[in-house]
């Protein structure tokens, strides 16, 4: 499993895609889905997780647009296969969620073959000037309909011949673990006052720069973040997701 900051998004949702690792650039116009495969070290299972700061995800074209594509973080899972030895257009996908069905697909479900996807993201970005590099990934589209994610579910997915891929998404701490943790930090620093009160002051200053209090400190600053992040994300944001990846759907 991959552990995901799920408080990092604004509204996940779940895509189950074919990535293809390149071993060799792809330059477009003119790349074809034999050309695709040529250039293919390996293909991996993946999740792409979309995001929209959109409300609702209530978006037309345009606000797809301003909004970077929906970009969010992508993961692969740790399979490796070379492309050569699976018919990919019948590459069959299952999808759980919480233990329970949440999709299926096939590879044809986008443009007809993993392959044909690549090759028209190549020509398409090749017409504009913008090359797929050896060692990129290009994630080839989605087998299946979107799945809405939140903090605290796991997704799986299998794929006939490529493996499987799974995420988890981290839970955001209670706020009965902020008043605990700050209950623990009040009771260190009323203990350092009395130190100092007492005479005690060196070792009260030492205590307050490198001891338990600042461990604390540290821990409900963190969790006032968190939570204060949780907060945010019911709102509509200003940040800009972006995956570090190529998507042809």
């Amino acid at each position: 499993d991959i552990d995901v900051d799920a408080k990092a998004l604004i509204a996940p949702r779940a895509e189950a895609e074919i990535a293809f690792i390149l071993k060799a650039p792809l330059i477009g116009p003119g790349v074809t889905a034999a050309d695709v495969i040529a250039a293919t070290e390996s293909i991996a299972p993946c999740f792409e997780i979309v995001d929209s700061r959109i409300d609702d995800w209530k978006i037309s074209i345009v606000d797809t647009v301003a909004d970077n594509a929906s970009c969010g973080v992508f993961a692969l899972g740790t399979q490796r296969i070379d492309p050569r030895e699976l018919d990919l257009a019948a590459v069959h996908m299952q999808l759980l969620k919480n233990g329970q069905p949440a999709g299926s697909g096939l590879g044809s479900a986008v443009q007809g073959h993993p392959c044909a996807a690549v090759a028209w993201l190549a020509n398409t970005l090749g017409e504009l000037g913008i090359p797929f590099r050896r060692g990129e990934i290009i994630l080839s589209g989605a087998l299946a309909p979107l799945v809405p994610v939140v903090a605290g579910d796991h997704i799986s997915l299998t794929m006939s011949g490529l493996g499987e891929a799974s995420l988890r998404f981290g839970k955001l701490p209670s706020f009965e673990k902020l008043l605990d943790t700050h209950s623990q930090f009040h009771e260190e620093a009323a203990r350092i006052a009395q130190m100092h009160q007492n005479g005690q002051r060196a070792e009260a200053l030492t205590l307050l720069r490198s001891g338990e209090y600042t461990r604390l400190s540290l821990k409900v600053m963190g969790l006032l973040g968190a939570l204060a992040d949780e907060s945010a994300r019911t709102q509509p944001s200003a940040r800009l997701a972006q995956a570090p990846a190529q998507r042809a759907g």
